[in-house]
């Protein structure tokens, strides 16, 4: 609850005030104020406690002074305190009618646009309404702030993204095992058919191919000759030790091939009786001959084993080998190892050497048996190693062509397109997942992830508003009809819904006269389109907005904590409606922790009076202390309101404003409403024998700290308005009643004592 006002400092028309008497706050409170003396001003300053939002107050800030303002306002068990521009605490419990209230959620400038509808809205769902409601719109922000940080990572990622693939599809991808491995195999396939022809026409590698040591070769260094006697031989070999020498069996051999007719080649002497002749041709016989010819084979054998012809093979093959792998290699993997050319030869002429030797040695002595010997082994060793190197030379190159001949079917049956497109899937993964590019995926990811989850719980959220909204809106609509109906207006509204516009709730409705439908329109909306801000008079308009927010606190459950606040609810109404506005008010009152009335009608304030206890019901009023400050005092508000002072008042206001009444009765008004006036706001202040020249004396003669002081700035009205009106009162004048009136003059004089009491 608001207890007191205590201090006000330089907000508005408050320059400088201090609480003084007993100004505390009651149930139901009335507070008169004449216009301009700070209605308004304490609806913001209410309306800034409640929100916490100091700019209602910072707007006000009284012109021409240059200290800050200051406000200290007792609630129930502390005080509320606005400093340097802040509120070291807020009271949301307040609700405000007033011209702010129907400027920002009912129209403005006899219009409605959407900012009203989303306000209106809110004053309809109410305090659950607008939880959800506000819960959709700060996800609202939330997904557009987040919307805004998405298409920054978006942007800085954009740059990443692999030509051909959008951006979606570029995120999305999955790392694969292998990738590299797929990569460059993929990368390989789509070389060859890019190469197709050539590889295709490529040839393969070639084995090295060497030569095996003859089969036979140690069985016909050892072969001896079974069908020659050891008798021929041994006279054999004995006669070409003596006889020769050293002749050779070959040499022998051939001189045994030119007898003819039993005749010696030389001398032509007959050898028929020669036994050494017979032994001759028995030792050089078939079996010889046959052996003969075998050494002689094997030597040209070992002499093709390695030839100029077979050396030049072997380096063309090898040379040609290793450019063919250098291509090959570029699609398939493998590895030809370096195989010691010249060891080979070097090794193979080692062992030819050897071989022919140990032939010329058999050929010499066939029937001798020929054993190789250690330098045979050990060439035969060398050339087996090298050997070795050739077989797995060759073994290379059989995997090699396998993997070549392999290459040459895929490529024969493949397709270029196909291969392509997996390729640079392949290369978009490789670069999707490359560590900065993954990190921005990751947390692009992440915020996609969580504005789904933004949107799922703003989905949510507005399922539960619309079913909340189906509900209350119809409700909310009948009330408002049946108000509109006491109120004895002649609409109604009709078609009342809910709309998102921009992500937020708002309302909209029409308004319905002589059962015709008419739209709200907008300020745009054209003069010859009947809507809502010309087919309203400005009563209706105000009364339909007392009816939004009477609904408002009417459907609020917790009514019982709140503070309401009303300013000039009467206000541009009908006198029709007076009756029925007094009547919601006070039912309010009865419901509400507290209700705080301001109106510069005395008149429908009595009628409030009327109908409250006095034990709940407080009367201030807004009292004007010299020309610009004001004060909270207490009121009268019987005395206020009183027969003789209410039929002078509107005597005056009647003169002034249609020119109608009598003259004298007029300017005899004068003096009393002033007094009246004077005695109202600075109560206490004048004894009751005293009159307006005894005040005006009081004013004059007031100190600084006097309450009267303030009033100095009224002096010289008040004593000049005085000088004209005791001209016709016998206490002042015993001619009074011959006294001439000018009505040009009295009607001046009325509106400077009208403006002195300002308007009431």
């Amino acid at each position: 609850m608001l207890k007191k006002i205590i201090s006000i400092k330089n907000v508005g028309k408050f320059l400088s005030y201090k609480a003084v008497g007993d100004v505390e706050l009651r149930r139901l409170n009335l507070i008169y104020g004449e216009n301009a003396r700070g209605k308004t001003t304490l609806c913001d300053i209410y309306r800034s406690l409640r929100t916490g939002d100091s700019q209602y107050i910072m707007g006000r800030s009284s012109l021409g002074k240059n200290n800050d303002s200051e406000i200290l306002i007792r609630l129930e068990s502390r005080n509320a305190t606005f400093k340097d521009q802040k509120w070291d605490e807020a009271y949301p419990d307040i609700e405000i009618f007033d011209s702010t209230f129907i400027h920002e959620n009912v129209y403005a400038g006899d219009s409605i646009d959407h900012t009203h509808k989303k306000n209106l809205y809110q004053i309809i769902v109410g305090q659950e309404g607008v939880k959800l409601a506000t819960e959709i719109s700060v996800l609202d922000t939330k997904i557009r702030e987040h919307n805004s940080e998405l298409a920054l990572k978006k942007a800085n990622l954009q740059k990443f993204v692999s030509t051909g693939f959008s951006f979606d599809n570029f995120v999305s991808l999955k790392q694969e095992d292998n990738l590299a491995e797929k990569l460059k195999l993929k990368t390989t396939e789509f070389e060859s058919l890019n190469n197709s022809s050539e590889i295709l026409s490529k040839a393969q590698l070639k084995r090295i191919s060497v030569s095996d040591i003859p089969e036979n070769f140690i069985s016909i260094l050892g072969k001896e000759l079974d069908d020659i006697s050891s008798d021929v031989e041994s006279h054999i070999r004995q006669h070409i030790s003596e006889e020769t020498n050293n002749a050779t069996e070959d040499w022998l051999s051939q001189g045994v091939s030119y007898i003819k007719d039993d005749s010696c080649p030389f001398c032509n002497l007959s050898i028929k009786s020669n036994e050494l002749v017979e032994y001759y041709k028995k030792y050089f016989g078939e079996s010889y001959a046959a052996l003969s010819d075998d050494v002689s084979d094997l030597q040209g054998e070992i002499k093709a084993f390695i030839t100029d012809l077979i050396e030049l093979k072997f380096l063309n093959t090898i040379n040609e080998n290793d450019i063919l792998t250098k291509f090959w290699n570029k699609y398939e993997s493998f590895n030809i190892p370096d195989l010691n050319l010249e060891q080979l030869i070097e090794r193979m002429k080692s062992l030819q050497s050897c071989m022919d030797d140990l032939t010329n040695k058999k050929q010499i002595s066939l029937l001798e048996r020929i054993s190789p010997g250690e330098d045979y082994s050990n060439v035969l060793t060398a050339y087996e190693e090298i050997k070795l190197e050739v077989s797995l030379y060759n073994q290379a190159v059989t995997t090699a062509n396998e993997l070549i001949s392999s290459r040459k079917d895929t490529t024969k049956g493949g397709n270029l397109e196909t291969v392509n497109a997996e390729l640079i899937r392949l290369i978009a993964i490789k670069e999707r997942f490359e560590d900065a590019t993954d990190k921005l995926c990751l947390e692009y990811n992440s915020a996609t992830q969580h504005k789904k989850k933004l949107d799922s719980q703003k989905k949510t959220a507005k399922e539960k508003l619309d079913k909340y909204s189906s509900k209350i809106i119809s409700k909310f609509e009948l009330r408002i009809n049946q108000l509109l109906k006491n109120f004895g207006t002649s609409f109604r509204i009709g078609e009342t819904n809910r709309r998102y516009i921009g992500g937020t709730p708002s309302t909209t409705f029409q308004v319905i006269i002589n059962d015709v439908p008419v739209t709200l329109g907008n300020s745009s909306t054209s003069i010859s389109q009947p809507c809502f801000r010309n087919t309203l008079s400005a009563g209706d308009k105000s009364t339909l907005a007392l009816a939004f927010f009477i609904t408002q606190l009417e459907l609020d459950p917790n009514l019982d904590q709140k503070i309401v606040i009303l300013d000039d609810p009467f206000t541009s109404q009908d006198r029709s409606r007076r009756t029925y506005t007094q009547q919601l008010i006070c039912k309010v009152a009865e419901k509400s922790k507290q209700t705080i009335v301001l109106s510069h009608e005395p008149r429908f304030l009595r009628l409030l009076w009327n109908t409250t206890p006095n034990a709940e019901i407080k009367t201030l009023q807004l009292c004007r202390l010299g020309k610009e400050n004001t004060a909270i005092t207490c009121w009268n508000i019987q005395d206020e309101t009183s027969r003789e002072y209410f039929q002078n008042y509107a005597l005056l206001t009647t003169f002034a404003n249609e020119g109608t009444g009598d003259s004298r009765h007029v300017a005899l008004a004068i003096r009393p409403v002033l007094e009246e006036y004077l005695r109202f706001r600075l109560p206490f202040q004048f004894e009751e024998d005293e009159w307006l020249g005894d005040f005006i004396s009081k004013i004059r003669n007031a100190e600084a700290n006097d309450l009267l002081f303030a009033a100095q700035e009224l002096l010289d009205e008040l004593e000049g308005i005085n000088d004209f009106s005791k001209k016709f009162h016998h206490s002042s004048n015993p001619d009074a009643d011959n006294e001439i009136i000018d009505d040009t003059e009295l009607q001046a004089y009325v509106q400077r004592t009208l403006d002195v009491i300002g308007g009431f």
